[in-house]
């Protein structure tokens, strides 16, 4: 490849990637969005416990609280009985704001 092909081919790769730098949506890196999980009592996946983050703790609320540490999203908890949360349209079982 000669050195005129070499620096054609670079810009050609250069122009591609601010294409897609430019074409990504910047207002979603700024987005304030939330996860909102409605949950009940089911032990040992979710135990009822005042004191904690989010009224819960057991296994269930530890890989929430992974997600929300990883994916760097604010995840919220509603209580809701699960035959009520799957018929309302407002608070579904998992639902991102």
């Amino acid at each position: 490849m000669t050195k005129k092909m070499q620096v054609k081919s670079n810009m050609i790769y250069f122009y591609f990637l601010v294409a897609c730098l430019l074409f990504q949506n910047p207002l979603t890196c700024l987005a304030d969005e939330k996860l909102l999980v409605v949950t009940e009592v089911w032990p040992p996946f979710r135990i009822a416990s005042p004191d904690s983050k989010y009224g819960f703790t057991g296994i269930d609320i530890d890989i929430l609280e992974g997600l929300e540490r990883h994916l760097n999203l604010k995840i919220e908890n509603s209580t809701s009985p699960v035959y009520q949360g799957i018929g309302n349209d407002k608070d579904w079982i998992c639902r991102l704001d």
